[in-house]
Formats: C-alpha cells, structure tokens, sequence
C-alpha cells in the first residue's frame, strides 16, 4: 500500500512539475530544477550557472535602420505606397469628360467681392471720397484802414480801466427786486415791507 500512495504521489508531483513549467517563464529557471534528484545533491555537483540569454534588440526606431518618418507619423515607403493606390483607384473610378467651353475673358484686375455671388469687384481705385465739394471761400476787398478805425472806436485805454474814471458813471442797478419774507409761527411766510 505504500508503493501504491509513492506512485500516486509521484504522479501527482510530476503533473505540478508539468503545470509549473507551463506557468513560469523558461528564460529564468531551467530544467535542472525540476529533477527529482535532491536539491542538496543538484547544488553540490553543479554550481549555478550564469544566466546568458541573448539580448533581444530594441524595439524603438534607429534612425540608421528606419525611414525618416515625416509628416502624419508614416515613413517615406508607407507614404509612397498609399500614393501609389490612391493613384489606381482614381484612375479606375473617375471617367474625364471633354466639354465645349466658352472663352470667357475675366477681369484679372484686383479687388474683393462684397459677396460671393457679387459680379462686380471692389478694389481701393475705385473709391471715391464722399466729400468732393469743398466750400471755396469768397475773396473780400482789403479794408484795413476802415478795421482800423473801428478797432480803435473801440478800443478803452488800459489807464482809463485802472483808474476807474470811465466806469465811475456806470449805474449799480439790481438785477431785480428783492423781497423779504418773514416766518410766522404757524409755518406760513409774510412780506416784510
């Protein structure tokens, strides 16, 4: 019976043995630690051998190996190759037809259309200033000694302002009456006379 419980035993470490290789990565443990001699005798006789894997190369881009990429993030060739498609398809798919067209001669001069469906053109030599009429001023005779007499009618001497002698006849009138009011107790105003 304890032949029957080591072989079923057995059985068993050697299907975890089996799914344990399966599950672990093959780079980093080796066969010689699944044997079924003791791990005091495997360490003994074999010493643990350096790990040499060969170094996977670089995913990134060298800028010797690779197309210069430009652009939409595409290299040169990708580029060339949608080009190249792009070019059958149109050719297949679209049919040129030839038509009668009239010569019609544009007006190349430049300027800018109001709107789009505008026919004329604006353009900064037609604009015209609103004001074209300018007032044009009358000549007058030249009377400067006629506005020579009349400046010096009237004309007041500076010493005569600063004496006071021309003003002394002026009146000193009030603008108007003035009234004078009186409150009375109850609230109401009466003339003073």
């Amino acid at each position: 019976m304890a032949d029957n419980d080591n072989d079923s035993s057995s059985t068993d470490d050697e299907n975890i043995k089996e799914a344990l290789r399966e599950a672990t990565d093959s780079e980093f443990l080796h066969n010689y630690l699944f044997n079924n001699e003791n791990s005091k005798t495997n360490i003994s006789k074999h010493d643990v051998p350096s790990v040499v894997t060969k170094i996977k190369p670089s995913s990134r881009l060298h800028s010797e190996k690779a197309d210069i990429i430009e652009g939409f993030g595409v290299t040169q060739s990708y580029k060339d190759f949608v080009a190249k498609k792009l070019y059958e398809f149109l050719e297949r798919n679209i049919k040129f037809k030839k038509m009668d067209t009239e010569n019609i001669v544009k007006k190349t001069s430049g300027g800018i259309k109001l709107l789009s469906s505008s026919i004329n053109m604006l353009s900064h030599d037609e604009i015209v200033p609103n004001n074209t009429h300018s007032n044009k001023r009358r000549k007058t005779k030249d009377n400067s000694a006629e506005n020579k007499l009349k400046c010096q009618e009237v004309a007041v001497n500076p010493e005569l302002i600063i004496t006071q002698a021309e003003t002394k006849a002026w009146n000193q009138r009030q603008k108007g009456t003035v009234f004078k009011y009186k409150k009375k107790s109850d609230g109401t105003l009466v003339e003073e006379q």
